[in-house]
């Protein structure tokens, strides 16, 4: 097995670099700086380094030139991580016997795993990685034309979309994540210490600038002895503060009833509770506005999911009182806000966690405990205690990523409000409603039982939550000096190359988070479908629906459709048998968004991929 150096000052390309020649069958060892990376070369003498040029201190140009008279490193063969900004170096490094390079901003896992292959064959070392016919053969379960974290991070534009070397390389039949996925996020070091964290956690939880309506607002609310006319009073002297008050009565989550005109009225029908948690959602929402980048996190699109989540929230708790529906909005809008803070805080470490939960094909809140020690659930618990937030609020957002048999364990009092939460997250992420920076689609028919909820009503939110959604994001956010964002969907649809027109079949189309996603970005007509996709829930369920399948593909004139199964990583081990005839993937469930959109534009357009290629 040949030991691959990669030395390189900034975690964001190093570690993920590493972890992906680990999953081809390569050993590797990691330096942050030129000075520990030739001492690390002397003390093991890998068979290739991967050099990165632009580091400080010692750069790439010195640490070659300090190999090159060590008589056990002068031989040593070489790659190069370059900037385009940094050609002049390939140039001076080509005096020191060095060849080849590789982009940062370009290449693509299997041009990297290839570049050395060929680099170690150049020297005479082979590579046991290799099949019969030379090509390195991809871990179980990876996809072969998946961009590497470090180049996904800087060349991706958006979180889900496929960079151009990505999409350049033509994929396996089994294009899930990998089976060892978890197993490779095991073997990660955390990034930071508990302790520093918590110092993080505390430093951003202390929310500044507010203004002195608000200020003053919230010591009133506080008061039980306040009276609406006092409260009233205070906002009507902030015109920005009181439009906004306005504009929440008048909401469709607010507004029932007659239009409200004045600060007196919406401050009725709010309520002293209600004004509270408003004041509180301006006042968080203020102290992270923005609808610009964090890295490869949308502001605006956050923002939207965020608006999104609390009005599908609220629809559901519609159905069991007024007053629910309230509180359940003002849940779903704060619900990632760890996310949003970690982006904002954390910086370049939170883009590793982007990086690895994107390469990995995990979802994020589990790459986010293995780096962080904390997901950003975790991290709203400490945070929404420090803004005063009442238990009862907090634990929904805290244990929404929990499954319901979970949830009766660790929360059994607030299992309506948890899965409540969890089933709006899980059907805003299936209606493409913004993006908060995990586009996961997870099955919520669990959360549909518990709650006791009819088909129709998911029906019903499906057909008002975009234009609520658009609604009342206008409403919260008209003010914001960033201007508009790019739209989720468009991303997506641009991220397809084409239209795409799915054929889903599954055990409970009204419930089926694949079924509402393949509705969002199908194609406008009745065209012929042009892929199928069938969803497994569960064991044994294949037999049934791909008998199922036939059919539908009768009924809608088509035949032998190229396929995309998605099943638990516990049936798709089962190998499920492709049907002859079939151009077949296999997608892990649950799925993310990316892998699906790339297994979509494989099936429906292989001509453009081998073009591209």
């Amino acid at each position: 097995m040949k030991t691959i150096l990669v030395i390189d000052d900034m975690d964001l390309f190093r570690e993920p670099i590493a972890a992906a020649l680990r999953s081809r069958g390569f050993e590797t060892l990691t330096a942050g700086d030129g000075h520990s990376g030739l001492r690390i070369a002397r003390n093991h003498r890998p068979d290739l380094v991967l050099l990165d040029m632009a580091m400080p201190q010692m750069d790439g140009l010195a640490v070659l030139a300090a190999m090159r008279v060590d008589a056990r490193l002068k031989d040593l063969p070489v790659i190069l991580l370059t900037a385009v900004a940094e050609r002049d170096y390939v140039v001076r490094a080509a005096k020191f016997g060095v060849k080849h390079y590789l982009l940062k901003t370009q290449f693509s896992l299997d041009q990297l795993v290839n570049r050395v292959r060929q680099v170690l064959e150049e020297h005479g070392q082979g590579e046991s990685g290799a099949d019969e016919e030379g090509r390195i053969a991809p871990a179980a379960g990876e996809v072969a034309g998946a961009a590497p974290a470090a180049a996904a991070a800087i060349a991706a534009a958006s979180f889900d979309a496929p960079s151009p070397a990505a999409a350049a390389v033509d994929a396996p039949p089994s294009a899930g994540p990998p089976a060892d996925s978890a197993q490779r996020l095991k073997a990660l070091k955390s990034l930071v210490t508990r302790s520093e964290m918590l110092e993080r956690l505390d430093t951003a939880g202390e929310l500044q600038g507010l203004s002195p309506t608000v200020a003053h607002v919230l010591r009133l609310t506080e008061n039980p002895d306040s009276t609406m006319e006092e409260i009233a009073r205070v906002i009507k002297q902030d015109y920005a503060v009181a439009i906004k008050i306005l504009r929440l009565a008048n909401s469709v989550v607010y507004g029932r009833g007659q239009a409200i005109d004045t600060v007196d009225k919406a401050v009725g029908r709010l309520g002293l509770s209600q004004i509270r948690q408003a004041m509180l959602n301006l006042n968080v929402m203020n102290r992270f506005k923005s609808s610009g980048q964090y890295g490869r996190l949308n502001g605006g699109q956050f923002w939207e999911h965020s608006i999104g989540v609390g009005i599908i929230a609220a629809q559901i708790a519609q159905t069991r009182s007024a007053e629910e529906a309230d509180l359940a909005f003002t849940m779903g809008l704060v619900h990632d806000l760890g996310r949003l803070m970690f982006a904002q805080e954390l910086g370049d470490l939170y883009e590793r966690v982007l990086v690895t939960a994107n390469d990995l094909g995990l979802p994020l809140e589990q790459v986010e405990s293995k780096l962080l020690i904390l997901n950003h659930a975790e991290a709203m618990d400490r945070l929404l205690h420090a803004w005063k937030f009442p238990k009862d609020f907090i634990d929904p957002i805290v244990f929404h990523h929990l499954s319901v048999e979970n949830i009766r364990h660790v929360a059994p009092r607030r299992l309506t409000e948890v899965a409540t939460l969890a089933l709006a997250d899980r059907l805003c992420h299936a209606l493409v409603i913004g993006h908060s920076g995990n586009h996961v689609l997870y099955p919520f028919d669990e959360y549909c039982q518990a709650l006791r909820l009819e088909p129709q009503v998911i029906a019903n939110i499906e057909q008002v939550a975009l234009r609520e959604t658009r609604d009342l994001k206008l409403a919260l956010m008209a003010e914001s000096k960033d201007g508009a964002w790019t739209d989720a969907r468009e991303e997506l649809h641009e991220a397809l190359g084409g239209p795409v027109r799915p054929l889903v079949v599954c055990d409970h189309p009204r419930t089926d988070a694949v079924r509402l996603f393949c509705d969002q970005i199908r194609a406008a007509g009745d065209e012929t479908p042009d892929v199928a996709v069938v969803h497994l829930a569960g064991e044994g369920a294949w037999t049934r629906l791909s008998q199922r399948l036939t059919t539908k593909e009768e009924e809608a004139g088509a035949k032998n459709l190229p396929l995309i199964i998605i099943a638990p990583a516990s049936e798709s081990s089962r190998k499920i048998e492709a049907p002859p005839g079939r151009r077949t993937q296999f997608l892990h469930s649950p799925v993310v968004v990316s892998r699906l959109v790339d297994a979509l534009r494989r099936a429906v357009r292989p001509e453009q991929m081998s073009k591209a290629a």
